[in-house]
């Protein structure tokens, strides 16, 4: 397995006490920062393959604490992927690298927004679908094992999938609410 390489492995029943282990070294590091923390993304759900990187979302209650919090996630082995900013300017993106060797496999993504934020409340809602929802589970793990077998590049791969992942997600919002999403739910600002 390379690091550049797109693959998928069926569920590991490893990955809830892998996020724990994660959960833990960002409390011990940051905690007087965080809101929050969720396993999120495919490892998150059971029963549903995924790439095998636990995708950590992290509701801080503030990013105008950045040039303090950063800084220790870096010491404690936490890569910042600051070229995302510009995309994402709501939220911090870093990554953990199997033995804190960052020209190694990534073991973990963190996701940091503000306390509230729509795109960690999105990542919990399609989480919790899918958990809930074995058909549309299945018929996420079909789409995601399509996509690898196509050889697409990697970083199209979650392009590829936004029109499902809406999908879902919309009749997540609906069965939660009883009503459509609004207007700008799929917006971020």
């Amino acid at each position: 397995m390379f690091r550049d390489k797109l693959y998928l492995v069926d569920y590991d029943e490893s990955w809830p006490s892998k996020f724990e282990e994660g959960r833990n070294i960002l409390l011990k590091t940051i905690g007087h920062y965080i809101y929050s923390v969720e396993h999120v993304g495919g490892t998150s759900v059971p029963g549903l393959g995924a790439k095998p990187i636990i995708d950590i979302g992290v509701e801080l209650h503030s990013l105008a604490e950045e040039s303090e919090f950063i800084p220790l996630l870096q010491k404690a082995g936490y890569r910042y992927v600051e070229k995302w900013n510009i995309i994402l300017p709501f939220r911090r993106y870093f990554v953990r690298h199997l033995n804190n060797d960052h020209e190694n496999i990534s073991i973990e993504h963190l996701h940091m927004v503000e306390r509230g934020h729509k795109f960690h409340f999105r990542h919990l809602l399609f989480r919790d679908y899918l958990r809930s929802h074995p058909k549309a589970r299945e018929e996420y793990y079909q789409l995601k094992l399509k996509l690898v077998a196509s050889s697409i590049p990697r970083e199209n791969y979650s392009d590829a999938k936004s029109d499902f992942i809406r999908s879902i997600e919309k009749l997540a919002y609906n069965e939660k609410f009883k009503r459509d999403p609004p207007v700008d739910y799929f917006t971020y600002s």
